[in-house]
């Protein structure tokens, strides 16, 4: 079961946690031999927030990063295809064939 609520990306002596909620999820390791450069630790800190933000958008949307871009690349495919086929005819069976593809397009985008 995936964490509820927002996640967020906090600083701690270890690294950055990535919490949601009382707990800490998981670390972004700091480099444990030596102090990070400030270049690393700023890599650290964005993937700490990449990785609370990736945690926030499955909460808010019920998809993961992955499926919420194979949605946008089917929808943007479908709408293009139906674009092109309704510019080059614009016979009412061309726009009404496109408009149901579309329509496919956004009910599986929407798990249905």
């Amino acid at each position: 079961m995936i964490t509820q609520g927002k996640w967020e990306a906090i600083e701690t002596p270890f690294g950055f946690c990535i919490s949601a909620g009382p707990a800490c999820t998981a670390i972004a390791e700091r480099y444990f031999d030596r102090e990070p450069t400030a270049t690393e630790l700023n890599e650290l800190h964005d993937n700490a927030r990449l990785m609370a933000e990736a945690g926030t958008v499955y909460n808010v949307t019920g998809f993961t990063p992955r499926r919420l871009t194979e949605d946008r690349t089917g929808l943007l495919k479908t709408c293009k295809m139906a674009l092109r086929a309704m510019n080059a005819q614009h016979t009412p069976s061309i726009i009404s064939s496109a408009i149901i593809k579309i329509e496919q397009a956004i009910a599986k985008s929407e798990g249905a």
